[in-house]
């Protein structure tokens, strides 16, 4: 009698023990799994973001300007004829942005919990994106602010700086630059989303497995599915 209660109680502290190590690892899978999805969910986001503005970056540097891009541009009392023909040229690219700043405001505040989930270093291709950007509105202004200088150096400059704002087509140079941060987003995320959807895929399967009724039939997944 004495030894079939030694063993109940045995069988009754390993039962607990069992219990115990399942829920540890149950937590610890759910614990991976939301870590896991959040960190896919906020590599989409980023590689999406970069996308929108790589599309608006080209929309702003558009060279033909819609009526309503020139309407109703001011023409300060101090403005001479060239300066008010510069504010009139860059006027829609400044329209423009405006029109996206959102865009751009959201992939800057995305930024941070970039660099707080992935790391410092891998911040750069945000770094990159907005100094394009700001260069381009930085030159749209000084196209204003030099337009009553006519030396050889502003003519020079002016030159440069009108080739940055308006896309140049077989000849531009911003284009390319706006692909390379764009590919250097895309080989941060998409190893994060390719990788831990597999290991989240995984997780789900083996959690399946431990609800699944003995005997179900239930086959093992081939590769790839």
């Amino acid at each position: 009698m004495e030894t079939a209660v030694s063993w109940l109680m045995l069988m009754r502290e390993f039962l607990a023990a069992l219990a115990a190590l399942l829920a540890v690892v149950g937590i610890s899978t759910w614990r991976a799994a939301f870590l896991g999805k959040r960190r896919i969910e906020l590599a989409e986001e980023t590689l999406s973001l970069f996308y929108q503005a790589r599309d608006a970056i080209s929309a702003m540097r558009g060279p033909a300007a819609w009526g309503s891009e020139t309407d109703n541009i001011s023409r300060f009392t101090n403005d001479s004829d060239e300066r008010y023909h510069w504010r009139q040229t860059v006027t829609p690219l400044l329209r423009r942005y405006q029109a996206r700043s959102e865009l751009f405001g959201r992939l800057q505040a995305t930024k941070y919990q970039f660099m707080s989930r992935f790391g410092l270093d891998e911040a750069k291709p945000f770094d990159d994106m907005r100094s394009t950007v700001n260069g381009l509105l930085t030159n749209a202004t000084l196209l204003v602010d030099f337009a009553d200088f006519n030396d050889d150096e502003t003519n020079r400059l002016r030159r440069e700086m009108t080739a940055s704002i308006w896309d140049q087509g077989q000849r531009d140079q911003i284009r390319p630059e706006v692909d390379r941060i764009v590919a250097a987003i895309e080989l941060i995320c998409r190893p994060i989303i390719a990788s831990e959807g597999w290991f989240l895929r995984k997780r789900r399967r083996f959690g399946e497995w431990w609800t699944e009724p003995v005997g179900s039939g239930r086959r093992e997944p081939k590769p790839g599915e």
